[in-house]
């Protein structure tokens, strides 16, 4: 933005917006980093931020803000709760620093605020240590620096932020691949028991009725909704009537059978009673 290749609205919705992060801290050299030092005198007010502010609030509202303040831990919480409600992820840092004449002051700084998954994190804060640094940036809304130059180093860098944006899409893809593959491979099981289960049912047999007559059926006798897991046989042309009564009871409560010609030893006795 400020050499002029893009302008501000591009920014919002450019593909390397987010690429500073990825070049921190997926790379092991250290990258050139184009940096100016700004004068300060007391009174002026510095604003360091994450895109999660100033991606989704506009300069005017964080002006506001930061205008109508009480004080600067209420004017982070204010700038931090509109970044949220216009759906900023969770990553929305926010550090005002504001230059006061006098020595330097030991004041402790305040509580941080953490907001999303952060504020799930382990307390760390007694593991960090605290130094005077040099605050290097520069606040449009308060105080405007001059653009800066062109940089020598931005066409230089532009195959490798190219990179970067490409071996995003990559890992995209691959990830997008690998939760295909897996959700097939959950399918192709599912189907799979499917199969072998009315493969085992299919080698089973039991003799029962129609009403009529004594049928010799293959299957189980189980429906899967309105699917019928056995089907008929043999029809033996028995009538039901010929048999006797107990008989007659054991059939239509059905018999079961290891293999069809078990089944068909049941109904030769069955033939023989209702001859005898």
């Amino acid at each position: 933005v400020d050499s002029g290749r893009i302008t501000e609205e591009a920014a919002k919705t450019h593909t390397r917006r987010s690429v500073l992060m990825r070049v921190l801290g997926d790379v092991d050299s250290s990258p050139e980093i184009d940096t100016e030092v700004l004068d300060t005198k007391p009174g002026d007010l510095w604003l360091l931020c994450s895109d999660g502010l100033c991606g989704y609030v506009e300069d005017d509202d964080v002006e506001r803000i930061l205008l109508r303040r009480h004080s600067l831990q209420g004017a982070v919480d204010g700038l931090i709760d509109k970044a949220l409600s216009f759906g900023a992820p969770d990553n929305v840092t926010v550090v005002l620093v504001e230059t006061q004449p006098g020595p330097a002051s030991n004041t402790e700084p305040g509580d941080p605020r953490f907001a999303g998954s952060a504020a799930t994190q382990p307390d760390e804060q007694e593991e960090l240590s605290t130094a005077r640094v040099k605050i290097m940036g520069r606040r449009r809304a308060i105080r405007r620096a001059q653009p800066a130059a062109e940089s020598h180093f931005e066409p230089r860098v532009d195959g490798y932020l190219n990179e970067l944006i490409a071996e995003t899409k990559r890992r995209n893809r691959r990830r997008r691949l690998f939760w295909t593959l897996g959700l097939l491979a959950v399918v192709a099981v599912l189907l799979g028991g499917v199969a072998l289960g009315y493969q085992w049912t299919q080698s089973r047999y039991f003799v029962g009725t129609d009403g009529q007559t004594v049928i010799i059926y293959q299957g189980v006798q189980q429906n899967i909704g309105s699917i019928s897991l056995s089907s008929v046989a043999e029809n033996t042309e028995i009538p039901l009537t010929a048999l006797d009564g107990l008989e007659r009871r054991q059939i239509e409560r059905t018999l079961s059978a290891g293999s069809l010609e078990e089944a068909r030893e049941i109904v030769a006795r069955l033939g023989a009673v209702s001859t005898s």
